[in-house]
């Protein structure tokens, strides 16, 4: 069973038995007549709890405000989002607790994954098959320590899952490594 906040505020930086969460999953669910967000909010304690008991997912009550936190704590601004460009409905990964989250000459201290998840983005029917697989990568340590090593076979093997979701590439912010260039090459090759 996962751990749920509904608050940016309340986030916690470690879980019932006192270890730190590896990961925080922010729902940025978007417009309300927007049916992906339906999914998400209807799909929110499933997904607390299929991400494990070392992660956290967490969705604001108040949503307009909700998206302009996170923006503000994770500087998503830096990246050139604001509350009108960023895409909604998304989900925003990261390792770093919203207090603990600092900018210090242009970048933050924290790595941040953006996967966006409107129509535009995420291919068609594809949102709980995602999220599934998301959530065992979550759980995989592996699976990031390979993004900072760069190892090409592992990164296929750990998120070359990816390209069968998306149309467009998730964005990754704060790895040692530009991950994102790899991701494209990765997409790229399983268009052709």
């Amino acid at each position: 069973m996962g751990y749920v906040a509904t608050d940016i505020a309340t986030v916690p930086s470690v879980n019932g038995a006192g270890e730190p969460f590896n990961w925080y999953v922010f729902l940025l669910p978007g417009p309300l007549d927007n049916q992906i967000r339906g999914e998400l909010i209807d799909n929110f304690l499933r997904l607390s709890r299929l991400v494990g008991r070392e992660n956290m997912v967490v969705l604001g009550q108040n949503i307009d405000e909700f998206h302009t936190e996170v923006i503000l704590r994770y500087a998503l601004y830096l990246q050139g989002y604001d509350l009108k460009s960023i895409p909604l409905p998304s989900l925003l990964v990261t390792d770093t607790v919203p207090a603990g989250v600092q900018v210090v000459n242009g970048d933050i201290n924290a790595k941040v994954i953006l996967f966006p998840l409107g129509q535009a983005y995420l291919r068609d029917g594809m949102l709980s098959n995602f999220l599934r697989q998301l959530c065992t990568t979550l759980q995989d340590h592996e699976a990031f320590d390979d993004i900072e090593d760069l190892e090409e076979k592992t990164v296929v093997e750990k998120w070359g899952w990816i390209p069968r979701y998306f149309a467009f590439k998730p964005k990754f912010f704060g790895f040692e490594v530009n991950f994102n260039a790899m991701l494209e090459d990765l997409m790229r090759g399983l268009q052709e």
